[in-house]
């Protein structure tokens, strides 16, 4: 059966922060811009608004109302929380900043779910930046790598739906952030010689995988997806990234990603 936690309740301060400075916008706005009107004619008048902010600015000098909220969110979106060892580029079928966010997804799942996970797998436009630079990396950074607001998943696959999930990617042009439990060759547009665990996929076996409720909704054509047996956990994929940068800083290490052979080319 599926189980959906709905009351998502750790939101990270940003997400808060912002949501409050707009709600604090609009009640501004809605009682400034209050006035009487008496209706004089239904005659339709179409009006465009202009899409100038400075005008917006201007009312009320919103500019120097909002400066401070501002301020405090640029100032929490560039501080650093951790290191990137060396450059790590977006590529497919695999590349270091794929398998650094397969991985972390994976540990997520299990720790999320305090079960054992088989494999963690993404979507590869989920990822929405080239590379990311070797150096400091703020919490700004993350949010363009990951912007959208996507919780964690573990899903029940059987093998036959594992099967069908990587086929798809194959279909795609594929290459997908997956986790180092998985090998698989992409063959046109098949999915061939697929282990997990460095086992050959069986198709009567079930598989926990950890993935992102996006694609757990039946993103990116894996419409099959809504009818297995699934689990959300209050946390975006987004605090994940904060929590592994941050974790390996605190333990002063930096962030870093080897390793090849997990989605690969057919010869």
């Amino acid at each position: 059966m599926k189980s959906k936690i709905n009351h998502i309740s750790s939101l990270n301060k940003f997400t808060g922060r912002y949501r409050i400075m707009i709600w604090m916008l609009i009640l501004f706005l809605l009682p400034s811009c209050a006035r009487k009107m008496h209706q004089a004619s239904v005659a339709p008048v179409l009006y465009q608004i202009d899409k100038d902010l400075d005008t917006i600015r201007s009312v009320g000098n919103l500019e120097a109302m909002i400066a401070p909220f501002r301020d405090s969110m640029d100032k929490e979106m560039g501080s650093v929380i951790g290191y990137v060892e060396t450059e790590m580029p977006r590529k497919q079928p695999e590349s270091t900043l794929t398998h650094w966010m397969g991985d972390l997804t994976y540990a997520a799942g299990k720790k999320y779910s305090g079960k054992e996970i088989d494999f963690a797998v993404l979507n590869h436009g989920g990822i929405r930046v080239s590379y990311v630079a070797a150096g400091p990396i703020t919490v700004g950074k993350v949010f363009e790598i990951m912007p959208f607001d996507n919780l964690l998943s573990v899903l029940t696959l059987t093998g036959e739906e594992v099967q069908m999930f990587f086929d798809l990617i194959a279909f795609k042009n594929g290459g997908w952030p997956v986790s180092k439990q998985v090998y698989v060759e992409l063959d046109g547009n098949e999915a061939v010689n697929i282990k997990i665990h460095g086992e050959y996929l069986k198709a009567d076996k079930l598989y926990t995988v950890a993935t992102t409720s996006f694609l757990a909704d039946g993103g990116d054509g894996l419409d099959f997806l809504k009818k297995v047996p699934r689990t959300d956990y209050p946390v975006f994929i987004r605090d994940i990234i904060i929590e592994d940068i941050r974790s390996k800083q605190a333990k002063g290490e930096k962030i870093s990603a080897t390793g090849t052979g997990r989605m690969v080319r057919a010869q």
